[in-house]
C-alpha cells in the first residue's frame, strides 16, 4: 500500500495536478469547469480482484466518448489516501474490500475528502438492492451488479455520472454568478431597469426588473412597476423626439444613450441620462433591454447656472464697453457744446474791446454774448441736474401745486422764442381738475423743455399746443407741435441720454442730449409717467405727461 501511495505521489508531480485537497470555493469554479470540458478523464477503479479491475479498464478503453485514465487499488483506505492526492474525476469502488465495505468507505470518502463534486458508482456482487439504496443515502452516485455488467452499461453508467457532476458544477457556477451580479446590482447606485424585447409601446413593453437604486431615485417600488410599461417615468417636460430615438434604437437592437426629463412617484422631475443596451444570450440573440439610468439634476443645474454666468458675463461686458463708448461720446460732445458759446463770448468781446464797432454793431454784439452766456448756463445746469439724478442726489421741495399757474408760467418764459419764429403757441386749460403734489420750480422746468423744443423743431409759422385735462385719477399734459416729428427708428430711444435724432434741425440746434433724459427721471421722481407719440419725420410730435392727482384730506 505504501509503493502504490508514493507511485501516486510521483503521478501527482508528473500530472501537475493541484492542492489535493481544498474546500470548494466561488475562484475554483471556473477551473473546474474548464476541467470538466476536456475529453480526458481519470477514473479511480477500487477492487481487490485483480481479474475484474482488468475487465473494467478494457470496457473504459472501448468508448469513444473520453479517453480515461485509470488508476487501481485494491484497498479501501489506500483508495481513500489516492482520492486525497489525486482527485480523481470518478470512483469505481467494489462494496466488499478487504478492509472495509462500501458504506463504510462512502461516510470516510465524504468526510476526508469534503468534496461532493467527485461521483461514486457502487458495485455489487449479487444486486442487492438493500445495499444499493443505502449506497444512495450515503453518496453514491449510481451503482451496478457485476452479474450484469457490461462493457455499454459501464460506459454510459459513468458518463451519466460525469455529467451529472459537470451539470452540478455549471449550476453552481451560474448560481454564484447570479448571486454576484444580484450584489453587484443593489450595490450601484445607478438605478437598472431591465424590460422585454419589444418595442417601447403603451400596451405592450413591460418592465421586468428594477434594482433597489431604481426606486431610491423614483420612489416607485419594484411591485408597483413590474408589468408596467417606462413611460410611467415620462411627463410633460419629456421630450417626445428623445423618446423615439429610444424606440429607433431598440427596434434595430442597438444601444443608445440619451438625456431626459423623468418624473417621480410625487410627481417631480429629474434631469435622466439613460443608456439602453440590448442583453443578448449565448447565441447571439436579444432576450431583453437594460436601462441603466443616473440622475444628472446638479449637472444639469450646475451646466445652467454656468449659462447664466456666462450670459450674465458677456452682458456685463456689452454694457460696459457701451458705457465706455458713452462716457468718449459725453465728454466729446460736452467739450464742443460749452466751447461753441465760449468762442462766441471770446469772439465779439475781442471786437468791442478793440474799438472799431459802431453803436448798432455793438448792441448785436452785446445781444450775441447775452444769448450764448444763457445757453452756456442751461448746458451747465443740464449737466448738474443730470449727475444730481444719476446720484440720487437731487431733492424734491414737495407742496401742493396748481398746474395752471407752473403752465402760464412756462408758456410766459418761451413766448419771446416762438414769437422770433411767428409760431403760434395754443393752450386750453382746465383749471377745475385740482392740484397735484410736486415741486413747482421742477414741474415749470419740465413744461419748458417740453415748449422750448417744440419750438426748437417746428419750423417758422408752425403751431405748438398745450393742454391740462383730467383722465381718470390723473392730470395729463399734452404738448404738441406740427414741427420735424421723429423717425419711427429714434422714437423708442427719445428719452435716452445723449440721443439726438439725426436731421437738418439736430445738427442746427446741437444740445447734450440731456434734456428729455432729465425730464423722464423728473416725471418719474413725480410718481408720474411721459410718452412721445409721432406719425414719423415731418408730422409733429406730441408729449403726454401724467401725474397723480393730490388728494386732500
Amino acid at each position: 500500500m505504501a509503493d502504490a501511495i508514493a507511485s501516486a505521489r510521483d503521478k501527482k508531480n508528473y500530472m501537475q495536478i493541484s492542492k489535493p485537497v481544498k474546500e470548494a470555493s466561488t475562484d475554483e469554479l471556473p477551473l473546474k469547469v474548464e476541467k470538466m470540458s476536456q475529453k480526458q478523464r481519470s477514473i479511480l477503479i477500487v477492487d481487490d480482484c485483480h481479474e475484474d479491475r482488468q475487465t473494467f479498464r478494457r470496457y473504459l478503453h472501448q468508448t469513444s466518448n473520453y479517453i480515461y485514465s485509470v488508476i487501481e487499488s485494491e484497498f479501501g483506505e489506500e483508495a481513500l489516501e489516492l482520492c486525497k492526492i489525486l482527485q480523481p474525476d470518478c470512483v469505481v469502488i467494489d462494496y466488499c474490500l478487504p478492509d472495509m465495505d462500501g458504506l463504510e468507505f462512502l461516510e470516510k470518502f465524504r468526510k476526508a475528502t469534503n468534496k461532493a463534486d467527485i461521483p461514486v458508482v457502487m458495485l455489487t456482487g449479487c444486486g442487492n438492492e438493500a445495499i444499493a439504496v443505502q449506497a444512495m443515502k450515503k453518496g453514491a452516485t449510481d451503482y451496478l451488479s457485476k452479474e450484469q455488467l457490461t462493457a455499454e452499461n459501464l460506459q454510459t453508467t459513468l458518463q451519466h455520472a460525469l455529467e451529472k457532476v459537470e451539470l452540478l458544477w455549471k449550476l453552481k457556477t451560474t448560481q454564484e454568478q447570479l448571486k454576484f451580479q444580484a450584489y453587484i446590482l443593489s450595490q450601484v447606485t445607478d438605478a437598472v431597469m431591465v424590460t422585454e424585447v419589444k418595442a417601447i409601446d403603451e400596451s405592450k413593453t413591460q418592465i421586468v426588473y428594477v434594482n433597489a437604486a431604481f426606486t431610491s431615485m423614483t420612489g416607485y417600488s419594484a411591485e408597483e412597476v413590474l408589468g408596467k410599461t417606462p413611460s410611467i417615468l415620462n411627463g410633460l417636460k419629456t421630450d417626445p423626439k428623445v423618446l423615439e430615438q429610444i424606440s429607433q434604437a431598440i427596434a434595430n437592437y442597438q444601444p443608445v444613450k440619451v438625456e431626459l426629463i423623468n418624473y417621480r412617484k410625487d410627481g417631480s422631475e429629474f434631469w435622466s441620462e439613460i443608456n439602453v443596451t440590448p442583453m443578448l444570450d449565448e447565441v447571439g440573440e436579444c432576450t431583453n433591454f437594460i436601462f441603466v439610468q443616473r440622475d444628472i439634476s446638479q449637472h444639469k443645474l450646475a451646466e445652467a447656472e454656468r449659462q447664466q454666468l456666462l450670459t450674465l458675463e458677456k452682458a456685463c461686458r456689452v454694457e460696459a464697453e457701451a458705457s465706455n463708448r458713452t462716457k468718449d461720446q459725453f465728454l466729446a460732445i460736452i467739450s464742443h457744446e460749452l466751447r461753441s458759446p465760449l468762442n462766441a463770448i471770446l469772439g465779439w468781446t475781442k471786437l468791442i474791446q478793440g474799438g472799431k464797432l459802431d453803436n448798432l454793431a455793438t448792441a448785436r454784439a452785446l445781444a450775441t454774448i447775452e444769448r450764448n452766456a444763457k445757453l452756456q448756463n442751461e448746458l451747465i445746469q443740464d449737466l448738474l441736474d443730470f449727475s444730481r439724478i444719476t446720484e440720487g442726489k437731487l431733492r424734491l421741495e414737495l407742496f401742493p401745486v396748481d398746474l395752471t399757474e407752473i403752465i402760464n408760467a412756462a408758456i410766459d418764459v418761451v413766448r419771446p422764442l416762438a414769437d422770433a419764429k411767428s409760431i403760434v403757441i395754443e393752450s386750453a386749460l382746465e383749471f377745475t381738475i385740482g392740484e397735484v403734489l410736486g415741486d413747482g420750480s421742477r414741474l415749470q422746468q419740465v413744461i419748458w423743455n417740453l415748449l422750448t423744443n417744440a419750438i426748437k423743431f417746428t419750423p417758422e409759422q408752425g403751431q405748438v399746443a398745450i393742454w391740462l385735462e383730467q383722465v381718470e385719477s390723473y392730470a395729463q399734459i399734452t404738448v404738441s407741435d406740427t414741427g420735424v416729428g421723429i423717425s419711427p427708428d429714434f422714437l423708442p430711444y427719445v428719452f435716452e441720454q445723449f440721443s439726438q435724432a439725426d436731421n437738418q434741425y439736430t445738427a442746427r440746434h446741437k444740445g447734450l442730449g440731456l434734456g428729455l433724459a432729465i425730464v423722464r427721471s423728473l416725471v418719474e421722481m413725480h410718481n408720474g409717467t411721459i410718452t412721445a407719440v409721432s406719425d414719423g419725420e415731418g408730422q409733429g410730435a406730441t408729449f403726454r405727461v401724467r401725474l397723480p392727482l393730490h388728494n386732500r384730506v
